[in-house]
């Protein structure tokens, strides 16, 4: 069973995995735009199976891959900040988004939202529970 923890953990991997993607899907672009393949061995022919329509095929199709991958990481992304957005209590969204969106230490989180530590510890501990229970996973 997921925990809110771990539900939200995630959020960094899938920004770590979409950045990926979308550098992957730029090299392909230049690789295109700048002539970063080489054509100089297809010869233009009458029938459409040629190298250079084969590559252009597969080039398309995996442009095609990577668009549909980085659109679904968006919207989990979302969804996962959208789920800490969700929650009632607005010292909860905080301390939720400063951990798990901006990856805060907990030491960062209690100078800036000016609580002590442990209370810092306590409310983080208290907002998972309330994520847990607002996503049904307890």
């Amino acid at each position: 069973m997921i925990h809110a923890k771990e539900y939200l953990q995630e959020i960094k991997t899938k920004r770590e995995q979409l950045e990926r993607f979308r550098d992957r899907r730029a090299k392909l672009h230049l690789d295109v735009s700048f002539g970063g393949i080489d054509y100089s061995a297809d010869r233009v022919q009458a029938t459409p199976q040629n190298k250079l329509e084969n590559a252009m095929v597969k080039l398309s199709e995996r442009m095609a891959y990577l668009d549909r991958k980085i659109a679904e990481l968006k919207v989990d992304i979302d969804d996962r900040l959208n789920s800490i957005e969700s929650l009632d209590n607005k010292k909860y969204q905080e301390v939720l988004y400063k951990r798990y969106a901006e990856y805060k230490s907990f030491e960062e989180i209690s100078v800036e939202m000016v609580y002590v530590y442990n209370y810092t510890c306590n409310l983080h501990g208290e907002a998972l529970k309330e994520l847990e229970k607002h996503l049904n996973f307890s």
